[in-house]
């Protein structure tokens, strides 16, 4: 009974954390979007590699002006209380290209869809980590609404390679607790 418990709670640990290798980090188990994908896949945005060679554009063309906004969903995998989001953006190996995101709105919808909240923000575009704070309860996914990239005139769409979200520490206190229960219980 002991070993199934273990893993019951092994497999609660990988559900709540996915498959991302910075322990702590959320790595959605989903992105949607309804609006066109001019390159990339959606699953590099969530797989947890940070790889600018694996990167989505989101828009019409490859130039002429902007005409976002565009929105990416991102499912949880469950409902957590977050405390921030962090944003690889641009895409390729040449920063301040004008393809990253600029200006972006994070919805955030609790597990029956109710919204719970808003952050508004700006990108740099350069390849480099962003993290952008805020502190919200109880979501389940997460929509990133690009109004603008940094090359509005000249590039249609916007590009970005990853991104994660940070749980509340309570949340890794009481798995971290629970992992210590159990393995003082198995001794």
């Amino acid at each position: 009974m002991l070993i199934r418990t273990t893993r019951a709670i092994g497999i609660i640990g990988i559900t709540l954390f996915g498959a991302h290798a910075d322990a702590g980090l959320i790595s959605p188990i989903s992105a949607t979007t309804s609006d066109p994908i001019l390159f990339g896949d959606l699953g590099n945005l969530i797989d947890g590699v940070i790889d600018f060679d694996s990167n989505v554009g989101i828009g019409n063309t490859t130039s002429g002006e902007f005409s976002g906004p565009y929105s990416i969903v991102f499912d949880l995998g469950g409902v957590f209380d977050l405390t921030a989001m962090h944003l690889w953006n641009n895409a390729g190996s040449i920063e301040l290209d004008g393809e990253g995101i600029d200006g972006f709105e994070l919805r955030f919808f609790g597990y029956d869809d109710t919204l719970m909240g808003m952050y508004s923000g700006n990108a740099m575009d350069v390849l480099g980590e962003q993290s952008f704070e805020f502190d919200v309860q109880g979501i389940r996914s997460v929509e990133m609404v690009i109004q603008s990239n940094h090359a509005p005139l000249v590039r249609d769409y916007a590009a970005l390679y990853e991104v994660a979200f940070v749980p509340s520490a309570g949340v890794l206190g009481v798995i971290g607790a629970g992992m210590i229960g159990i393995s003082r219980r198995r001794r």
